[in-house]
């Protein structure tokens, strides 16, 4: 007899967009604010998916985890080289 798999017999799947308050825990507890106003001035890009209404989006924002990884990337420096 066949028996259906646990749920911890199946692979978790990795988080590809993340919330605001996410991306913020993500990187190391900023504010949501701060997530919001790198947003505004286009340092941070965002996720905007179809609404199902017609011509729209979803007023949701999603920040994908690769983007938050090279935001990381490019503000990184080395102190004291």
């Amino acid at each position: 007899m066949k028996t259906a798999a646990l749920a911890t017999d199946v692979a978790p799947v990795p988080m590809i967009c993340v919330d605001l308050q996410r991306a913020a825990e993500i990187l190391g507890g900023v504010s949501v604010w701060t997530i919001r106003s790198w947003i505004a001035n286009g340092q941070l890009p965002v996720v905007k998916f179809p609404s199902v209404r017609r011509g729209e989006t979803s007023r949701r924002v999603l920040i994908a985890v690769d983007d938050l990884v090279e935001f990381v990337r490019r503000h990184r420096e080395v102190v004291g080289a």
